[in-house]
Order: C-alpha cells, then sequence, then structure tokens
C-alpha cells in the first residue's frame, strides 16, 4: 500500500510540472481556454482548480477565460463545467443573451440630405463575448431606409414622415436583444422671408415710455415652422434693445442722443434665417405737454419755438404710448404744433429737430359732457381792462353766476372776489341769459367798455383789480348754473410756486369753434384761441 501511495504522488507531481507555460503576450479569446493554446482541455480545469484552491495565480485575463459560468469568480463549478464540455457531457458553456448598453435616440434629418451612421458596438454589449451580428428593419422604407455593415447602422432619410426603426442583435448561441427608436424626415427646409414693409423709423427719449412691436406680422416661414426672434443694436450707448417673445421693445440709454440700427433676426430652427433692420432715434426731451380737449373741435395750436434753437427744423411723428412710431411723418411750419383732434381717446406726438432734442406732446381728446353753457371768452387788457364772457348754447335755465379768485401777493393767500352790490357778494350774477347768447362780467374799473368794445351792456362787476398793478393776480373763474360748476377758468390753487397764472402778460383767449360743453379743467392750447393783448373786438357774440 505504501508503494502505491508514493506512485500515485509522483504521477501527480509529473503532471503538474508538465502544465504549459501561460504568457501574458497570447491573446485569451475562447472562454474556457486558461492557458492560451486555443483550445479546451483538462488542463484548463486543472488551472482553474489550482487557482482555486489557491495553489497558483491567474492574470484577470486568464480568470476572465476560465469563469466559464459568468458569475464573476472562478469556482469549482468552472472546474467541473471545462471537463463537462470536453468530455462532452455539455454542448457548450451557459450563454448569456446580449444586453442593450445605451438606448437609441431618436432621430431627425430633412428629405434628401447625407444618411445617417450609427455604431452599434456602443449600443449593444455581450457578457460572454461573442461575436455579435446585427438586423435593422424600417417599417416606413419609403420614409426612411436602413443597411447595416458589420455593426454600422446607415439610415437614409428619403421622404417626409416618420419611421420606426427596430434593431436585433444576435450572439450566435441562441441569444438575443431588440431596441427601436424613431426616425423623422422633415420637408427641406425654406428661409423665413420679411413680409413687413419697412418699419418706420422709431423715436425714443428719457422720461416718455419706450416702444413696443409687435413682430407677427413682420416674416413669415414658407414651412410653417415656429420662428423666435433675437436683436442687436449698432450702438448700446443709445438704445437697448430686447425681445421677449414676439415682442419687440426699445428703451433710451441715459444720457444717449443719436441714431442707431436695430437689427432684428428671425430663426426657424432649422438653419433658415431672415433679418430686418430699423432706424431708431434716442431724443433728448426738452419739454412735454398734455393737451386736453373735445371731441368737434376744429384745431388745436401749441407754440413751441421757446424750447429749440432759431432756424431749427421740426419734424413730427405720430406715436402710440408705449407702442411704436408711424409712418407719416410732416414737417412743423413756424414751430407751432397743429393739429385736428381725432377720434376720442389720446394721440402722442414727437417733435425732432435735427440736433436729436425734441417735445413731446399728448393730445387727449374728450367727449363733450355737462351742461351747454360755458365761458366763451376772456379778455385781459392794459390797466385792469379785463372782461369775462359766458354762452348759453341751449340750457332752458338763464340764471347763472361767476366765482372769481385772485392771489393776493401780499398776504400770500387766495382771494374770492366780491361783486360791487351794495351788500357785497361773493360771486357776479349773470340773469336772464337765454340760449344762443352771451352774459358779460367785468372789472370794476373797466369803465371805457362800451367806448372801445361792440359792447352795448353788460351783468355784474367784480372786483379784480384796481390798474393790473396793486399786488392781486387774477387767477380762475367759475361758472355756476343752479349751484353746480359747470364750466372752469384758470386755477383757483394757483400759487407762485406752480405754473404761471391765467395770462400772466395779458391777452384775449376765445373758445375754439366746435365746443359746446363747458369743462372741469382748464386747458388753453386744447380749447382757447389765444390773441394778442387788448382784442376786444369779439365781445358781445359767440359762434360755437
Amino acid at each position: 500500500m505504501k508503494k502505491t501511495k508514493l506512485i500515485l504522488s509522483v504521477t501527480l507531481v509529473f503532471i503538474i510540472l508538465l502544465l504549459p507555460t501561460f504568457s501574458s503576450a497570447v491573446s485569451l479569446t475562447i472562454k474556457g481556454d486558461g492557458n492560451g493554446d486555443g483550445k479546451i482541455t483538462p488542463t484548463d480545469s486543472l488551472l482553474a482548480k489550482k487557482f482555486v484552491l489557491r495553489q497558483i495565480s491567474l492574470t484577470a485575463e486568464q480568470q476572465e477565460a476560465l469563469d466559464v459560468n459568468n458569475d464573476g469568480q472562478v469556482t469549482m463549478e468552472d472546474v467541473n463545467l471545462i471537463l463537462d464540455l470536453y468530455y462532452g457531457r455539455i454542448k457548450d458553456f451557459p450563454n448569456h443573451p446580449p444586453t442593450l448598453e445605451n438606448q437609441i435616440g431618436n432621430q431627425s434629418a430633412v428629405e434628401g440630405t447625407t444618411p445617417i451612421s450609427l455604431d452599434l458596438s456602443l449600443v449593444f454589449t455581450d457578457e460572454d463575448n461573442n461575436p455579435l451580428t446585427y438586423l435593422a428593419v424600417s417599417d416606413q422604407p419609403t420614409v426612411a431606409s436602413v443597411q447595416v455593415n458589420g455593426a454600422q447602422l446607415v439610415v437614409t432619410p428619403l421622404s417626409t414622415g416618420t419611421a420606426i426603426v427596430t434593431v436585433t442583435v444576435d450572439d450566435g448561441k441562441g441569444g438575443t436583444a431588440t431596441t427601436s427608436f424613431s426616425m423623422t424626415v422633415e420637408t427641406s427646409n425654406h428661409e423665413p422671408q420679411v413680409t413687413a414693409m419697412v418699419i418706420p423709423h422709431q423715436v425714443v427719449g428719457f422720461g416718455v415710455t419706450g416702444n413696443q412691436l409687435s413682430l407677427e406680422g413682420a416674416f413669415q416661414d414658407p414651412d410653417r415652422d415656429p420662428l423666435t426672434y433675437r436683436v442687436t443694436a449698432s450702438d448700446t450707448n443709445l438704445v437697448q434693445a430686447t425681445i421677449n417673445g414676439s415682442l419687440l421693445s426699445l428703451a433710451p440709454v441715459v444720457g444717449g442722443q443719436g441714431t442707431s440700427t436695430v437689427t432684428v433676426t428671425a430663426d426657424d430652427g432649422r438653419g433658415g434665417t431672415a433679418s430686418i433692420n430699423l432706424s431708431v432715434s434716442t431724443v433728448q426731451v426738452v419739454h412735454q405737454k398734455e393737451i386736453h380737449t373735445k371731441g368737434g373741435v376744429a384745431d388745436v395750436s401749441y407754440d413751441l419755438a421757446s424750447y429749440f434753437q432759431s432756424g431749427a427744423t421740426l419734424t413730427v411723428y405720430t406715436q402710440t404710448p408705449g407702442g411704436m412710431t408711424h409712418l407719416g411723418t410732416e414737417l412743423l411750419q413756424d414751430k407751432v404744433f397743429k393739429k385736428t383732434p381725432g377720434s376720442i381717446g389720446t394721440t402722442s406726438y414727437w417733435v425732432v429737430a435735427q440736433d436729436r432734442t425734441a417735445a413731446f406732446i399728448e393730445l387727449v381728446v374728450q367727449e363733450q359732457q355737462g351742461a351747454s353753457a360755458f365761458f366763451s371768452e376772456y379778455v385781459q387788457g392794459d390797466g385792469g381792462k379785463i372782461a369775462l364772457e359766458m354762452y348759453n348754447h341751449g340750457e332752458s335755465s338763464i340764471n347763472y353766476k361767476i366765482v372769481g379768485y385772485r392771489y393776493n401777493t401780499k398776504d400770500k393767500r387766495m382771494e374770492v372776489m366780491n361783486n360791487r352790490d351794495i351788500l357785497p357778494q361773493p360771486h357776479a350774477n349773470v340773469w336772464q341769459v337765454y340760449p344762443r347768447n352771451v352774459g358779460i362780467v367785468i372789472n370794476f374799473t373797466f369803465y371805457e367798455l362800451m367806448d372801445i368794445t361792440p359792447v352795448q351792456g353788460y351783468h355784474d362787476e367784480l372786483i379784480m383789480t384796481a390798474d393790473g398793478s396793486d399786488g392781486y393776480v387774477i387767477c380762475a373763474f367759475e361758472l355756476l348754473k343752479d349751484g353746480q360748476v359747470v364750466d372752469i377758468i384758470g386755477d383757483k390753487n394757483w400759487s407762485p410756486n406752480s405754473t404761471p397764472p391765467l395770462l400772466p402778460d395779458g391777452g384775449t383767449i376765445v373758445r375754439k369753434k366746435g365746443i359746446v360743453k363747458g369743462s372741469q379743467t382748464f386747458s388753453l392750447q386744447g380749447e382757447w384761441d389765444l390773441y394778442p393783448k387788448n382784442s376786444f373786438q369779439f365781445l358781445g357774440s359767440h359762434t360755437p
């Protein structure tokens, strides 16, 4: 018995000594081939067993080759599987199907353009390192055709539509995997077209709400692609241009004065663009004025000479407040802004000089409401020659009162004027003024009334001022019908720190033609025509 054991030990030692030497330079490409001889033998099983028993060490590549059950380690199961395959007890090692490593994203292209190439070796992996073959099928081959060259999938966009491409991978040992993606083929792209006529020259100025322009009608895309917009300005020290959706906003830069070019570009998202340029003037606003008038008034005039340099040429632009500057400019004659009021509402205007100084005027047209009795004329001549005329356009009431206000510069307070009755009253009485007739109130020192005017009488006197130089400032008058104020001239809240008083240099104002109702606020430029001082010829009659 001892002799037999010795022979077996010697035999085992001999077999171990006969194991082939493994070189790291040999590539292990066959599962189960641990020594790199290109075939699977009991020697490979013995290598695995010696490694399991920790009698030898193996390289990482050897371990991967001998891990035939692919559980991530070399075990006795691998030892037995190698012997089972060698002796024909099994036909192959356990197989694992390929797996989807990276999903192919949905693709898009324009019909007739370059085919799309996809590397399928990056899409699938095989745990057993089996060589993989690929198959691809398009469910709409007239929309997108497919072709596989090795691991390269080529998809060709043919016509408009969407195709579903299915890719199947096969490891040759019964294992397969499948994935799909969509291929959308779009029509050939056409660039957006500029459809708007020339966008008018725009004007912006600090202190006035900036301009906003809708770009909806400025561009059109033949393919009906949704458009996005971007904007640039040639001089960002003059104008700030921004876009929100399809709304272009233009705002002046503080201190800017000049003209710049703003470029708006429409982009269809498919490589097509179109651009339009517009010029923008940033002006220095030297004057702002809001003029209130009434519907039906023949015209409104406003003298701007004091705000611009002598000899300046002035151009008028119509402006939508917070909107855009409109086409249709005109040159201003003699620096007098003159307009015929349109429909009810507000219309704004820029008046711009060559040096980019400008005035901004808002013309507010209001409906004529209230009583048909109103002040029709106010005359303030030399030496206290002051007269006030009212007109009854069609009221059945014939008795009115006029309240006057004067500022006492000595006592620094506003006073209500009294009349010249034996028992003074804080108003003038204007009685029996029938429709289409006038009522007249004069200053108590206007003795020459009937000598220098076509007037044959008057209704009452108010103590306004002795001669115009006694420290009283004529400020305002109110016309009362049945105790209610129906019309106003001037400002009864005037003070030396506020705006100039009513006709500070004297003159005559006559109510504009077309006005048939009174107003609750006084608008000199919007409702009155101004004439030189000592113009008395209009007193005594009125034509609305």
